[in-house]
Order: structure tokens, then sequence, then C-alpha cells
């Protein structure tokens, strides 16, 4: 509500064509005027600066127009008009105060400040009031002055620089997060490789000691068991035990590579200094070798440890490394653990203005004999962001301004999935159905005693966070996977094995008891096979490479090259399927209900049509799958739910890179002829059969 003034009113009603209307409401008290209903996108301010006067007398409308007429004929902060003015009008000189807002009164609106005063009259307050926000004014008005004095002075004049200006480059901000698997204790791990699986949960449910960690008489602790994805009390969960009790940090060093003379030695590489520290070292943290710095109280905040460069020019370094080196702590000396290199500059890896913000897990290596060996285990987990010189506004008294976190950058890039109503797996491009009974806050204990749960949106956004953690990391084990598995391939082509099947040269070590080959082989599997060689491992171990190249389902093929054995394969599964699709048996009827069970799990609301289509697709393959082994006519299968889950999960694509809901890219697609043999051989054929029973 806006109130006219009458010579305003008065000058309107005197113009015979008037060319102009008033927006809202017009409502008339005797000889004042109020326009009602005013939008406020019309309304703007008469002065650039002051202060807002609230009369807490009044509390709408009504109550201003009960109340006096403001009265400002003459300006009292003129000597001259105070001291001729009459008495009487000089008392009745009166603001202009509105009602004062509900949420702008002290009792529910914080300040930074206030101050009471007290005055003899109400015209010493209203003076006190006018001048007060003619000081204000006048402070604008004199600052405006100066900035149009400055902009008038000529450009050649000499003007003093606060800071140094950069044209290119940028700084680099890198946030250490955690790591994890540091330090493996050796006779835990060969209990690992070495031992039945089912003999080492019982061994090591009983607990574990300082002697030997996979035997001990005690219960095992509750620190050293991992955190589970469940809900919590509002702290970051830890994903790996605690392990060895070692106290960890992390040196973070910038190098550039000398370049060497043609046909000499490349030196030492030179320490790129940051503020006069040629190195920077995180914080220690004691009693695990899996330490999370991100949890750490002073930390959590900021996610982590941060460590910061100066301005990078990349014509000045243009192969500039990263070098982060994980130590153990002790009481005289410090002993490397690992220790990894990435490049800054060089392809523009981390400073790509594109791509500004990376999230990384780095696997950590070891320097022998000049060359560098991967660890067994151990990754350290970083994001980045890297600012450009061009984005770094500096004001006139030298600050800049302020930017958004490596921390809050995260937060930025994951904001559209956690304003979802459900999760969905980064890589299979699947609704999450673990979440649905995960939060529960009548569950979290500590030291047996309930404390106050996590809220759901929190429980929610961590299983965001940790899903979209799943996907580097997942990456840096098979990228150290694969670099295991290409040795051993190359020690098999050393010996001349390279055109033997796994599951065959598994078999030939087994009756030639050749220990030293069935280790390594077992040391591979156990610490798990790369996605791009899946499907060919997967098939060589079985032997359903074998089965699907010579016996099949019952027609042995005489081949000898091996395209027409991959064609009659595939003829066969077809073949297999088409038989499969005209059965009218209970078999058949059982596997149409579970597939509309299996529509159930996109349960996504409204419906997204390319997530459903393709979750469609998916059961679709799956069931072409179990069809053609119901057709099998020596096989035995009977139709199960569990079978065509299996059978849907084996068909998921596989790898590191994020999928889509409409396709998955860069992912390895297993194919319904692999998956169909590779079941067979389990279930049906006598080379394996060992879900037979099952």
């Amino acid at each position: 509500d806006l109130e006219i003034t009458d010579l305003f009113m008065k000058k309107w009603e005197d113009q015979k064509s008037r060319k102009f209307a008033f927006f809202g409401k017009l409502r008339t008290e005797k000889d004042r005027y109020v326009l009602t209903k005013v939008p406020q996108i019309l309304v703007g301010s008469v002065h650039y600066s002051g202060i807002n006067v609230y009369d807490s007398a009044l509390k709408s409308t009504e109550d201003v127009l009960r109340a006096p007429k403001p009265s400002n004929a003459f300006d009292p902060r003129s000597a001259e008009a105070a001291q001729n003015a009459p008495k009487d009008q000089l008392y009745e000189y009166r603001l202009a105060a509105g009602p004062l807002p509900p949420d702008a009164s002290p009792a529910c609106c914080t300040y930074e400040f206030s101050v009471r005063l007290r005055f003899p009259n109400e015209f010493e307050m209203y003076h006190f009031v006018a001048m007060l926000r003619r000081c204000v004014r006048v402070d604008h008005y004199q600052q405006a002055s100066k900035m149009l004095e400055y902009q008038k002075q000529q450009t050649a004049a000499a003007v003093p620089r606060q800071r140094q200006l950069y044209k290119s480059g940028g700084q680099l901000e890198v946030l250490l997060v955690e790591a994890r698997r540091l330090k493996p204790l050796q006779s835990a791990l060969n209990t690992v490789l070495q031992s039945d699986p089912i003999a080492l949960y019982e061994s090591w449910s009983k607990g574990r000691t300082e002697g030997d960690p996979s035997q001990s008489n005690q219960m095992l602790g509750p620190d050293y068991l991992p955190e589970l994805m469940g809900t919590t009390d509002g702290r970051m969960p830890k994903q790996t035990p605690n392990g060895s009790p070692i106290a960890t940090f992390v040196n973070f060093r910038m190098l550039h590579p000398m370049e060497a003379a043609p046909g000499e030695k490349p030196g030492r590489p030179e320490v790129v200094p940051y503020r006069g520290q040629k190195v920077q070292i995180s914080s220690v943290i004691n009693g695990t070798d899996s330490p999370v710095w991100a949890r750490e109280s002073e930390l959590e905040a900021a996610g982590g440890w941060t460590f910061r460069t100066g301005m990078i020019d990349p014509d000045k370094f243009p192969r500039l490394l990263l070098e982060f080196e994980v130590m153990q702590a002790a009481v005289f000396s410090a002993t490397r653990i690992g220790l990894i290199q990435i490049p800054v500059t060089e392809e523009q890896f981390l400073t790509n203005p594109e791509q500004r913000f990376k999230n990384l897990w780095l696997p950590l290596v070891n320097i022998k004999d000049g060359q560098q060996t991967p660890n067994i285990t151990g990754e350290i987990h970083v994001m980045t962001q890297w600012l450009p010189a061009e984005m770094k506004q500096v004001f006139s008294d030298g600050r800049e301004k302020m930017q958004l976190s490596t921390r809050q950058m995260f937060n930025k890039q994951i904001w559209h999935k956690v304003s979802q109503k459900f999760i969905r797996e980064p890589i299979y491009g699947t609704e999450a159905l673990y979440f649905r009974n995960v939060y529960n806050p009548n569950t979290v204990r500590i030291n047996g005693e309930k404390v106050e749960a996590e809220t759901y949106k929190n429980t929610f956004r961590r299983h965001v966070e940790e899903l979209n953690h799943a996907v580097p990391y997942l990456e840096c084990l098979e990228r150290r996977q694969l670099n295991a598995w290409n040795l051993f391939k190359n020690e098999l082509v050393e010996k001349g094995l390279e055109n033997r099947g796994l599951g065959e040269l598994r078999l030939h070590w087994q009756d030639t008891d050749n220990l030293e080959m069935l280790n390594k082989l077992q040391s591979l599997m156990l610490r798990g096979v790369p996605s791009a060689l899946r499907p060919q491992v997967w098939a060589e171990v079985t032997l359903a490479s074998r089965v699907s190249a010579t016996d099949g389902a019952g027609q042995t093929r005489d081949y000898a090259d091996e395209e027409e054995l991959a064609l009659a394969a595939e003829k066969e599964y077809q073949a297999l399927l088409a038989r499969g699709m005209e059965l009218n048996s209970d078999a058949m009827h059982q596997l149409h209900e579970d597939t509309v069970l299996l529509l159930a799990w996109e349960s996504t609301s409204p419906p997204l049509p390319e997530a459903l289509k393709l979750h469609q697709k998916r059961i679709e393959k799956a069931k072409n799958v179990v069809t053609a082994l119901l057709a099998c006519e020596d096989g035995g299968v009977a139709s199960s739910e569990s079978l065509l889950v299996l059978a849907f999960f084996l068909l998921l694509p596989q790898g590191y890179k994020e999928a889509s809901t409409v396709s998955a890219d860069g992912l390895t697609q297993p194919s319904e002829q692999s998956v169909f043999w590779l079941l067979y051989t389990l279930v049906c054929h006598r080379y394996n059969g060992m879900y037979r029973e099952y």
C-alpha cells in the first residue's frame, strides 16, 4: 500500500487529458489518499540510499490512516528554519513512518546491533531520525561524487597497482579426502589368498591380535569392522576397517622435470615452492591405515585437508606434476608407504577451463631400482579445482572475490542427483533397490547407547555422494588390476601358453602340482577381474568357452576355424531360443510371472520413459537367456526367479564409466550368447555343473 500526497492528487485532478493511470485501488480517507495492492515490481526508490523508518504503534494501513498526518513543511535540519518557525509548527513536525512489519520486530529478527535512545519530546526524536537519514544519503552522494571524479581523470595518470594481475594461467586447489588400505597386513593377505572363504570368515569373526591378525580368541572389535552404509548419527562413515594401528600423513609437492640434453639422463625434477615452502604437509591421523581427513571435526566443513598452489603459468611449466607422498609417522623419523604423481598442465589434465573440477582416486606405487612398482593395495582420494586467472576478480582494496571451494564444486556437480526422488546406480543406470530399506533411525547406537540419528535427506545425500565416489574408485582399482593381468598374460606368452584357456591351464597346473602358477591365478581372481576382460576370463575359467566351441548343448562341433565355431555357437543359441518360445509349460508360465515382478524394480514416479524402456529391454534379454536354458532337453533346468535375476545382472554393462539412462557408451556389454553359455556350463554341463544342485 502506497500513500500519495494531496499535492500530487490536486495536480493529477487538474489534468484535462490524463495520459497515465494509477495501478492498484485508490482509497480515500478525509484528506489522505492510499493506493492498495500495488505490484511490488512497479515500486522504485526515490533515493539510492537511506534507512527504513517504522512506527511500532502502527500495525496496519488502517492504523496509519488513523494516526496524525505527517507534517514536514519545513526542514528541521536547517538552523534558520528551526529558529524562525512558530513553536506550534515546530512541535507539529512529523516524519512519515510505515507500520512495523512482523518479520522486522526484534522479537523474531536478530540484528547485527541495536541502539535504544530516549528523547525529551517527539520533535527531538524526529529531528534525530531525519538527521541520521540525511547523513546516510550525504555519505552515499560523496562516495558517488568521488567515483565520478576518478572516472574523469586522464587515463595516462599513474594509478597505484594494488596487486599483480595475471592474464594467463590460474590457481589449483587440491582437497585430500581419504586413503584406503595403505599398509595391508601380510599375514592376513596370505590368509585371504590361500584359505577357504568359509573357514576364513569363521576365523576372522573371532577377532584379531597384534601377533596374528587372523587368529584370536577375542571378539572382533567394533572399530575394526567397516561401518555399514545404513543410518548414522550424522558423521561421515568409514568404508574400510581400521587395519594396522599406524599414524599417517601426506606430503604434497609440485615438481617440474628438467629438460635433459640429447643422450643424457634426465636429472631430478625441480621443486616449485608455494609461499616459500617446498613441501606442504597434511595433518597426522592415528590408529588406522585407512585415514579419512574428511571425518576430522576441524576439516569436516571443508571436506578434507586442502593443498593450494600459486599462480601456474602453463607456458612456463608445460610438464608440471603433483606428487602425493604417503608417509607413516614414527617417533624419530617417517617412512614412505607409497607415492603417486599426476600431470597438471600436460594435455590440460587439471588445467582444462571446460572441466575445472576433477574427482580422482589414485593408486600408490613405490620406487624400486629406479622403476615404479604398483603397491598391492593403497589408494588415495583427492578432488581438484582449477581457477583460471580471468575468473579471479580483484577489488580496489586488493581483496579477491570469494570463489566456490572444492567441496562446494562437488556438491554443485551432484546436486541434480540429490534433488531426485530416487537414487540410481551410476554405472548400471538402474534404481538403487538397496536404499529402499536403508533408513532406520532406531538402529543408531554408539557404545551401546542410542543417539540422535541423521535425517532422511542427509542419509539420501550421503549415499548419492558414496555412489558418485565409487565410479573413480572402481577406475583406480581396475587400472591396477589390468596391469597385473597384463603381466600375467605376458608370462603365459613367454611360456608358450597364450593359446590355452585359463580353465584348461588351471586343470593342468592342478595335475602337475604347479602351486606357483595356481597361487598367481587365484590371487588375480580374488583381487578382481577387470571389466574389459570379464567376458573372456569368466568363459575360460568356467570352461564355458570350451563348451560353446566344441561340445555345445548336445551338438558336437568339428570346425577348425574360430569364426566358424563362434558362428555355430550363435546359431545353436538362436535355435534353442526359438524352441523355447514355443514351449507351453509351467516353467514358461512361471518365467512370465517373474518377468512382471522384475518390472517393479523401476519404481520412479513419475516414470522416466527412457529409463523404463531400457529396464524392459534388459529384462527381455535376461528372459531370452532363461528361455534358451529351459529349451535344453538334457539340462533339467527348472525356472526360478533367482535364475532370471542372475541372468539380468550378468547382462548389465561392466566398467567404470558413468552411464546415462539411455545408453552406456564406453562400457563392456556382455552378449546374450556369452551369458547363456556361461550359465549352461555352470548349471547343465559335466565340465562344471557347480550350480546343478542349486
